[in-house]
């Protein structure tokens, strides 16, 4: 009868043991999918952050050339004028009073 008892508690801790490996596996699958489900969306995340600071990129780049054009307009009007005012001015020094 004790050896019976024996077998039947180590056949029920033998259960018991599976039983428990089974869920630890499961456990481990289940966090196995949230680390996927959470580097894909940090991924995602990183992309779209990237995309995002490229447009930007773009557009500030598009600005600049902008403001580079209309620095050179002025720049240019400026210098035209004066040009145009230096003659004047020795035009006006070289006629007669």
């Amino acid at each position: 009868m004790f050896e019976q008892e024996k077998a039947e508690k180590e056949k029920k801790s033998e259960r018991e043991l599976k039983a428990r490996v089974l869920e630890l596996e499961s456990d481990y699958a289940e966090e196995q999918q949230k680390l996927i489900a959470i580097t894909s969306d940090m991924t995602r995340q990183y992309k779209q952050m990237q995309d995002a600071l490229l447009k930007d990129m773009k557009a500030l780049k598009q600005t600049s050339l902008e403001k580079d054009n209309i620095l050179s307009i002025f720049l240019h009007i400026f210098k035209n004028s004066f040009i145009f005012i230096w003659i004047k001015n020795k035009r006006m020094r070289k006629s007669p009073k």
